[in-house]
Formats: structure tokens, C-alpha cells, sequence
């Protein structure tokens, strides 16, 4: 007689998740809140540095695109690595967003000119999903 087999999960039905071990998940979840930390220390560090960082470089005219870009960057993002980690799972893009994040704060902080740093603060926005 054939054995019974559990129906496939499909997208979006709940279903019951193994449980992790305590120090496994201790370790998941001070991931997650590292990354999101980072991105919450991000706008609060520019938006209080905005001042110096005009005046070492010179762009008045252009601070507002400092925000928008890495805002705009991110609101294009959410929704397509959003759909993809439902496709292909959570951990690496999460991984990848986090690097990326950091080689746009790097190189936002080597920024000689507004240009570059509102490209790379849309870098940023792009990792920062």
C-alpha cells in the first residue's frame, strides 16, 4: 500500500514551522535587529550630519535629494526583493541587502562631491530594503 504524503504548502497558506533551537534562534533574531538597526542609525546619523556635510561639500541646492534618493531606491526595491524572497527565501537576500547597504555607506563617506553621495545613498537604499 502507497504511504500517504502531505499535500505541498502553497504561497500564502499558513502552515506549522519547525521549531529552532534557543540558541538558534537568539542568534536569527539579533541578525535581523542588527540589520534594522543599521538602517535606523543611518537616517538618524545623515539627517543630523546634513549641516557639516553641505558645507564640506557644497550643494544646498541639492541636500533634499540626499534623503529622496536613498527613499526613492528603497521604495523600488521593497516590492521586488519582496516578491523574491518569497520565491527563493529570506537569508541571502537579507545577507546581500546588508553588504550592499554597506558599500553605499562606505562610499557615501568617501564622497568628494553631492552627486556622488546621492548616488550612493540611492546605493544604499537599494541594500537598505
Amino acid at each position: 500500500m502507497a504511504e500517504a504524503r502531505p499535500e505541498a504548502v502553497r504561497p500564502g497558506e499558513l502552515h506549522e514551522a519547525p521549531e529552532l533551537p534557543k540558541k538558534q534562534l537568539v542568534m536569527t533574531m539579533a541578525g535581523v535587529m542588527l540589520a534594522l538597526f543599521l538602517a535606523a542609525l543611518d537616517q538618524t546619523v545623515v539627517s543630523t550630519a546634513m549641516p557639516q556635510i553641505i558645507s564640506d561639500l557644497g550643494g544646498f541646492s541639492q541636500y533634499t535629494w540626499v534623503t529622496t534618493a536613498y527613499l526613492l531606491a528603497s521604495t523600488a526595491a521593497v516590492p521586488i526583493v519582496g516578491r523574491l524572497t518569497d520565491m527563493y527565501g529570506r537569508k541571502w537576500f537579507l545577507l546581500a541587502g546588508t553588504l550592499v547597504f554597506l558599500l553605499g555607506s562606505v562610499l557615501a563617506g568617501l564622497s568628494q562631491t553631492m552627486g556622488q553621495l546621492i548616488a550612493f545613498r540611492a546605493v544604499q537604499g537599494l541594500g537598505g530594503e
